[in-house]
């Protein structure tokens, strides 16, 4: 038999191996409900509506963090922050944009990395959206954009907007410039495209 000791095998450390990286995101489901209220605060969210059966106005107590509330969106980053600095301290590289937290990991380590981040999640009692969470791959879109980390291995890391909003920026455009003229009631959506596409030119 081989007596070797174990040390004397050549063994390659994490350091040796090139950034074979992969890329997904997980995403909370239905987050801002995930938030409960303090039942002292259910009279300072009350939601009032109309109501067509009794055609009179009906008020609703919220029970959980309301949606479309300005103090809400504070409150559910501080949240989310949280939730990020927690995965970062188990050594998850992800960061947070709202209820989306985009992740990376090696190529070899995408397993546990996925895993920790379920359990993470579990432990805190948060849901994720499982049907929305996609396997690591080289390349994925979220929010929008496109990661592409095919060439990770040589440093380079591609982000551009998604294929489908530049063909419907091109088309808006182009057709501005055969009209010669634009309808006032369309340039908000064109505009907010433009300056979405414009954001990733980073100045050039």
């Amino acid at each position: 038999g081989d007596h070797r000791d174990l040390h004397s095998f050549p063994t390659r450390r994490s350091s040796d191996l090139p950034p074979d990286l992969r890329i997904t995101a997980m995403d909370l489901k239905s987050a801002y409900k995930q938030l409960p209220l303090s039942p002292l605060d259910f009279d300072k969210s009350i939601v009032s509506l109309w109501s067509v059966k009794d055609r009179d106005v009906k008020c609703f107590e919220c029970h959980v963090l309301p949606f479309g509330a300005s103090a809400s969106v504070h409150n559910f980053l501080r949240v989310s922050a949280f939730l990020q600095a927690a995965g970062c301290h188990l050594g998850i590289i992800w960061m947070s944009y709202f209820d989306d937290f985009p992740m990376l990991s090696h190529s070899l380590h995408t397993g546990s990395t996925l895993a920790c981040a379920r359990g993470m999640m579990s432990l805190f009692g948060f849901v994720y959206s499982e049907e929305k969470l996609l396997p690591f791959e080289r390349s994925a879109e979220i929010l929008g954009v496109v990661f592409d980390l095919g060439l990770s291995s040589e440093g380079r890391v591609s982000i551009s907007n998604k294929p489908s909003r530049v063909e419907e920026l091109n088309h808006a455009l182009l057709g501005i410039l055969h009209d010669e003229f634009v309808i006032p009631t369309s340039m908000p959506s064109v505009l907010g495209k433009l300056q979405y596409a414009d954001s990733h030119v980073w100045g050039r």
